[in-house]
């Protein structure tokens, strides 16, 4: 089996979260790219990896090397960072979002068929067990037709101060609440309607990295979906729940169902043909790993990846710019 090379560009929390996880999945050679000299010289020694310092150079020098980069920047280098590799010839995997617009995540998208590239992109709800179910219940047909969904997601936001900056693409929709719309992309279909019940920041001064910092992008949103077929889709997100908390539930006329990627919450399945509720548990799931590992497969396979894509993700950042906007 051939070994792929994998460019992992920014390695802070996420990024040595990625780091870890590639060693400890067959075939793949990861490659840090860290602009903090101290910082790459620390991953360096802590996990006996090779290091450099400049994107770009790294593209000049090393793409015939390379099978891909994996992005774990910052939200507002993601467009530019992302059509650099797809130009130096390579395969993308980029945490979410794509691109903080729905104008750049398309131009990405185009781009990567041009050049007849992978982008895959970081919503890592989809390999969660529980989640899996959810979709295998409706696309059998088990819930009957599917007419309303609840998602919350919830967390105390970020470690870094412009996780709360607008103007550096914080705040829960780009941050939090893209996750519910991708899962309301591949359960439903298409969304045609989207309404902006509230969207508030809640709490307006936080302190970040050791300094207090006054909160500009919003910390709570509530809106609503609706998809091509009817089904609507309430979404919940914020930055401010103490720990972090995720639930949905989908209602069908023949069935519903209540779960969380969160290891302490049940799984709750009511079937009209049952008549009891089936309660299961499915524990942790390594989910950047089980993403990651996927990723490697494909480009080790040499095929594309049929699930987050970059024409998927357009249409994530289409619905997160209405809301944004509104």
């Amino acid at each position: 089996m051939r070994e792929a090379r994998v460019l992992i560009v920014g390695c802070g929390r996420q990024g040595e979260k990625h780091l870890r996880a590639y060693l400890g999945i067959r075939g793949v050679e990861p490659v840090v790219c860290e602009a903090r000299k101290d910082r790459a010289r620390e991953l360096g020694a802590l996990y006996s990896v090779r290091c450099v310092t400049d994107y770009d150079e790294a593209l000049s020098n090393m793409a015939g090397e390379l099978d891909a980069v994996d992005i774990c920047t910052p939200t507002r280098y993601h467009y530019e960072q992302v059509m650099k590799a797809l130009r130096a010839g390579l395969h993308v995997f980029c945490e979410k979002p794509l691109a903080p617009t729905y104008e750049q995540a398309k131009e990405i998208a185009e781009e990567a068929k041009k050049r007849d590239k992978m982008v895959m992109v970081g919503f890592l709800y989809k390999f969660h067990p529980a989640v899996r179910l959810v979709k295998n219940l409706l696309d059998s047909g088990a819930l009957g037709e599917p007419y309303l969904s609840i998602m919350r997601i919830g967390g105390r936001g970020g470690h870094r101060s412009w996780k709360h900056d607008s103007s550096e693409y914080g705040g829960a929709v780009l941050e939090m609440m893209l996750h519910m719309f991708d899962l309301a992309l591949w359960f439903f279909g298409d969304v045609k309607s989207v309404s902006v019940l509230d969207k508030d920041v809640v709490l307006p001064k936080r302190v970040v990295e050791g300094r207090r910092i006054r909160v500009s992008a919003e910390d709570w949103v509530l809106c609503s979906l609706e998809a091509e077929e009817g089904v609507k889709v309430v979404c919940e997100a914020d930055q401010v729940t103490p720990s972090y908390m995720h639930y949905m539930e989908v209602l069908g006329t023949e069935g519903n169902i209540m779960t969380s990627i969160v290891d302490y919450m049940p799984t709750v399945v009511f079937l009209r043909k049952a008549g009891v509720p089936i309660i299961r548990n499915f524990g942790y799931v390594d989910l950047i790993r089980e993403e990651l590992a996927y990723f490697v497969g494909c480009l080790i396979e040499g095929r594309k990846n049929e699930i987050n894509t970059a024409e998927e993700s357009a249409k994530i950042a289409w619905i997160a710019d209405q809301v944004r906007r509104a």
